[in-house]
């Protein structure tokens, strides 16, 4: 998603999901996640701006890769922790 508009520009959620192939509600709730955590912010409401996070992001190849290694591969593995550190 960072990718998906300029980072001198802003974008409404309806163009970001357009731009990543979600639907704007899904896109509208993952964006919302993300500013909570100050990647992103809605200057005006509907209208999604880069932060310094997001931005960095966008650039940044390994800090992009990293990020989805951590959404995708250790975050699903975080949901079997509570199973394994029973025994």
């Amino acid at each position: 998603m960072a990718s998906s508009f300029p980072v001198d520009e802003e974008a409404t959620f309806d163009e970001i999901s357009q731009a990543c192939g979600l639907n704007v509600i899904d896109t509208r709730r993952m964006l919302r996640h993300a500013m909570t955590n100050y990647i992103f912010c809605e200057p005006r409401p509907g209208v999604v701006a880069h932060t310094a996070a997001s931005k960095l992001i966008a650039e940044n190849s390994l800090i992009r890769d990293f990020v989805g290694m951590a959404s995708e591969e250790k975050f699903q593995a975080s949901a079997y922790v509570s199973e394994v550190s029973s025994f």
